[in-house]
């Protein structure tokens, strides 16, 4: 009997250690957005190193507004991804890192979600300094400025990343 239970908890971990080798890309964002299918990879996993997908989102501006028409984000600090007005003192170039817990939803929406909190962290960040409005809402992964409303997302196993630039303006 204790040889069978030796056999079986080897030959378990044999198949465990072969089941352990990465996977091929199967990661998908998948269409929870107002826009659809809006997050296409641009930067795949790595071999050996858990899930760190790089997506190019495009529905920037059709996720803020959803976030404000559902009262997650300010009306009165409008964001927007163009240029425009007089930045307040310390209110130009202004950068986070802001992420979102990835578990439980697709990248995509994840992606949104973090977008969503970089916004709400530059509208906080608005009334602070006395702004009104954020404009030049961009990303700035790896410092690469992004523009169109067009932002890049970072998507581990259980969180993703953004990283967002914005002016504050009065």
């Amino acid at each position: 009997m204790k040889k069978i239970l030796i056999l079986s908890a080897a030959a378990l971990m044999l198949a465990a250690c072969q089941s352990g080798r990465a996977p091929k890309n199967t990661h998908t964002a998948s269409a929870g957005t107002p826009a659809g299918e809006s997050c296409k990879v641009i930067r795949g996993d790595t071999a050996g190193s858990g899930k760190n997908i790089i997506y190019r989102c495009s529905n920037g501006q059709a996720a803020i507004n959803a976030a404000i028409a559902d009262g997650v984000l300010e009306s009165g600090i409008p964001v927007s991804f163009g240029g425009g007005g007089v930045p307040v003192a310390n209110g130009r170039n202004l950068v986070t890192r802001q992420a979102a817990n990835g578990v439980g939803k697709s990248d995509s929406e994840a992606c949104e979600r973090a977008l969503i909190n970089a916004a709400r962290k530059f509208q906080q960040t608005a009334g602070k300094l006395g702004g009104r409005s954020i404009t030049g809402f961009h990303s700035y992964f790896d410092k690469q400025p992004l523009q169109g409303g067009q932002y890049d997302c970072q998507a581990g196993s259980f969180h993703v990343r953004v990283v967002m630039r914005a002016n504050v303006v009065r």
